[in-house]
């Protein structure tokens, strides 16, 4: 396996910027996991349920402030030669749709939800979550591989945040202060990404303006269309277990879903960020030279697999430790949730390729059948199952979901057999190198 990465990363960056990034994440995980626990213990099984019901809930206007420019703005920005102008009308289009999701998705809740103060909360979290729109300029970072740069004044703002939120915890635990500090959380990382931007742009020169530009906007927008529906049905399974189990169990039973879902999903961020330092290597492969692009996918796809079944084995196997010492005895039955919901990360990371292939093919369409057929899916099997098993139920309803929008779907269409055959080559892929080395010994 070290020789994939090391094709990666032998003659370029690639491999540095990973294990940077890789390094960020991990000691925000960290950071994140001890959050966790402590907002567990001091706030209490049923608090802690509402606070990520709220986020959940937060989730799902997402690729609606989004408008599924994520994957496609790297793409554009490698040809295109006025950043600024396509980076400014992105977000300014950004912007128009936050004002609208938020002032939609606050009436809706405020006159669904019953407890006045979860309304208030989710609005201040709704209308926090405009300022997205300028997350649009860490693209540019990444389409120039400076993935790395904004590590360090990411993790920054992360660390001040979560020390202001570990002291609330601790001296006073309430729910609100709790939301009010994330809020601020999710303007003040997006607004450093276009501080450090307008800092790198006067510095390179680049020449071009900040204008809003519809026409270099609207083929864009045209693609992500589709981008923006299948991230709305990611959401309906990645988050609809947490919802739904508030509203048919209560509060409780969702946070101590949650306090395990928070391990499980540890796993998620190592393929996401693999695929992102990759992208751009991975476009221009794609338009030079076809079949190296297909190797250097298996390759990836190889790599992310063995290392989530590997993940999988060690949480499966220490898990009633882990929750013990993280959350404590009120949250034991999270062990049994985590044994079943670990293995989501198996297919999560073959999700992170698929979602990369579909970009590079231009079939962003596809990525809403996918996304659409996991959401059928868990939404069934939680109605079904959570009656019966409980929150057991959500996680193995959310694993086979991942199965289902990850994999299976994709034998039904003639396009993406190639990806699916791929998928299956990448574990055979680890055999094919300890032959060849044998032939050369």
């Amino acid at each position: 396996m070290p020789e994939i990465w090391q094709r990666w990363s032998g003659r370029t960056s690639l491999g540095r910027h990973f294990v940077l990034l890789l390094a960020e994440r991990g000691i925000q995980l960290l950071v994140t996991l001890l959050l966790s626990s402590i907002l567990a213990r001091q706030l209490g099984a049923a608090e802690f349920g509402h606070f990520h019901y709220l986020l959940s809930l937060l989730t799902f206007a997402v690729p609606l402030y989004s408008l599924g420019l994520a994957r496609i703005l790297v793409r554009e920005l490698t040809v295109t030669d006025r950043p600024r102008s396509l980076l400014y009308s992105a977000m300014q289009a950004r912007f128009f749709a936050g004002f609208a999701v938020a002032l939609t998705g606050g009436l809706c809740f405020l006159l669904l939800e019953s407890q006045a103060r979860l309304s208030l909360l989710f609005a201040l979290l709704l209308g926090a979550q405009i300022f997205y729109a300028f997350d649009v300029y860490q693209f540019w970072f990444q389409q120039q591989n400076m993935h790395s740069y904004l590590a360090g004044y990411r993790l920054l703002t992360t660390l001040l945040f979560a020390a202001a939120k570990i002291a609330t915890a601790l001296l006073l635990p309430s729910l609100d202060v709790i939301v009010l500090l994330h809020a601020c959380e999710l303007i003040a990382i997006p607004a450093l990404y276009r501080w450090l931007f307008l800092h790198h742009a006067k510095a390179k020169l680049l020449p071009d303006v900040e204008k809003f530009d519809f026409a270099q906007l609207k083929p864009v927008l045209r693609q992500s269309f589709y981008l923006v529906a299948s991230g709305f049905a990611a959401v309906l399974y990645l988050r609809l277990d947490i919802v739904m189990l508030t509203q048919m169990q209560g509060a409780e039973s969702a946070g101590i879903y949650a306090a395990a879902t928070k391990l499980s999903e540890l796993w998620y961020t190592v393929p996401a960020l693999l695929f992102m330092v990759a992208a751009p290597r991975l476009l221009l492969l794609h338009h030079q030279q076809s079949d190296l692009y297909q190797l250097r996918l298996k390759q990836l796809l190889a790599l992310v697999f063995y290392l989530a079944l590997l993940f999988a084995v060690f949480i499966s196997f220490s898990a009633d430790w882990l929750i013990h010492l993280l959350y404590g005895e009120g949250f034991q039955l999270a062990a049994t949730i985590l044994v079943c919901h670990v293995w989501s990360g198996v297919f999560v990371a073959w999700r992170e390729g698929l979602s990369q292939w579909l970009v590079a093919e231009r079939f962003a369409q596809f990525s809403l059948v996918s996304h659409l057929s996991g959401a059928c899916v868990n939404i069934v099997l939680n109605l079904w199952w959570i009656p019966q098993y409980g929150a057991v139920g959500a996680a193995w309803a959310t694993v086979v979901a991942f199965f289902v929008s990850g994999f299976v779907c994709l034998w039904f269409q003639a396009k993406t057999r190639l990806v699916a055959k791929l998928m299956l080559a990448s574990l055979l892929y680890p055999l094919q190198l300890v032959k060849k080395r044998s032939i050369k010994d």
